[in-house]
């Protein structure tokens, strides 16, 4: 059975929920920068409050700093999910081509994969069972 396709209700509620998520990630960037003491990171905070240029909080990952890289991912994730959304690829499974379902889009707007192919994925990055010696 063919999975079914989202509604233009369906795509316009996950788009007004990603582009919410993107601002409280972006809060969030913001907010952690300015309680760093890294004198690199103040730095950065600083370009972002001159210009709101985005792509110079990628330079965070490289600074190691844990809870600032988890939401630079996140908000990756949802800036990828927005663009995909705008070329129309939104809802297509990277690996095998099909329709994620609807039901795992509205829950998991970022999803890449389709349940199926997610659990290969899964699977497969887990690596080989560990055995007892």
């Amino acid at each position: 059975m063919p999975t079914p396709k989202l509604t233009a209700a369906d795509l316009d509620r996950i788009r007004a929920d990603l582009e919410a998520r993107r601002a409280t990630l972006r809060v969030e960037v913001k907010a952690q920068l300015k309680g760093s003491g890294d004198d690199r990171v103040v730095g950065l905070s600083n370009r972002l409050n001159e210009n709101d240029d985005w792509a110079v909080a990628d330079a965070l990952a490289e600074l190691d700093i844990a809870g600032a890289t988890h939401v630079l991912n996140e908000l990756n994730e949802v800036d990828a999910a927005l663009a995909r959304l705008r070329s129309n690829d939104y809802g297509e499974c990277i690996d095998c081509g099909g329709s994620i379902a609807p039901a795992r889009l509205i829950a998991y707007p970022t999803a890449l994969r389709c349940i199926g192919c997610q659990a290969a994925f899964e699977k497969k990055s887990s690596g080989p069972p560990l055995t007892a010696v």
